[in-house]
């Protein structure tokens, strides 16, 4: 992930009418931000027209971007990291997660497509290679990042 995008933000007065939803907004984007932390957070105001055709789009482009290139890599970190044990055939592999909770955690090997799943958050995560006959047999957070610790199966060292 390189940046998240919340659309539709109500304006800071929006009247009594509609204040109640601009609270509740405001609680969100606080989640949001405390979730994606480290991650640029871009945000669209609430339009008054839809968002149809290349002359709108354009609008939100600058709004997003400003003149910032939307193709540019805005956050240049690795999103995992795998760490090799020294002699017990194991492997961490290390990923930010910082809104999961580990008793929520489900992990399972489909074949090197390792499915990760806590509560209502499912991530699908491609193995390196070498690691596709692995097994996943805990996980561990520390710091906002989630460690998967993977085992060599049984003779094939």
């Amino acid at each position: 992930m390189d940046a998240v995008i919340v659309n539709r933000l109500l304006p800071e007065e929006v009247g009594s009418y509609l204040e109640r939803w601009r609270e509740v907004q405001e609680e969100n984007l606080r989640t949001i931000e405390e979730s994606f932390k480290g991650l640029p957070i871009m945000k669209v105001p609430m339009l008054r027209d839809e968002l149809i055709g290349q002359v709108r789009l354009k609008e939100v482009a600058s709004i997003l971007y400003g003149k910032r290139d939307p193709a540019e890599i805005f956050v240049k970190e690795r999103p995992f990291q795998v760490v090799r044990g020294a002699e017990d055939g194991r492997v961490t592999l290390r990923l930010k997660a910082p809104f999961l909770q580990k008793e929520d955690i489900q992990l399972l090997n489909r074949g090197g497509i390792l499915v990760i799943e806590a509560s209502n958050w499912r991530r699908i995560f491609t193995l390196p290679e070498t690691l596709i006959d692995y097994e996943p047999i805990g996980a561990a957070f520390d710091e906002g990042c989630l460690s998967i610790f993977l085992e060599e199966p049984q003779g094939q060292s």
